[in-house]
């Protein structure tokens, strides 16, 4: 059995307040708890323990492949990341290459 005790109060001032912990009092009343005992089978087999160390391995075995994975994604973002501000430090200092030889292409056509 499961108890719960809700405390309201008579005052005006807290009718909002007691009226929401009525609602919740009401909601809490349909919760229907239904225990379960905790059960260990001490009695696994040698052949389920079996089972469940190759599963074990197996999931170990995934779990280093995933880290590999990750690893190695993670340095060819990093690489990729690099190639980008390498292309990026290229195009501006080409823009600014550009920028300087229009001037002076323009110094020239004007005299």
């Amino acid at each position: 059995m499961t108890a719960i005790i809700c405390t309201i109060s008579p005052a005006n001032l807290n009718f909002y307040q007691t009226l929401s912990t009525l609602r919740f009092a009401t909601r809490a009343k349909t919760v229907k708890n239904r225990p379960e005992i905790n059960e260990l089978d001490y009695g696994l087999e040698i052949r389920d323990q079996s089972i469940l160390q190759d599963k074990i391995n197996k999931l170990q075995n995934e779990l280093m492949t995933t880290r590999e994975e990750t690893y190695k994604l993670a340095n060819a973002k990093l690489e990729i990341q690099i190639s980008l501000e390498n292309a990026h430090d290229r195009v501006t200092r080409l823009e600014q290459e550009n920028a300087f030889l229009r001037s002076k292409l323009e110094e020239f056509t004007t005299e």
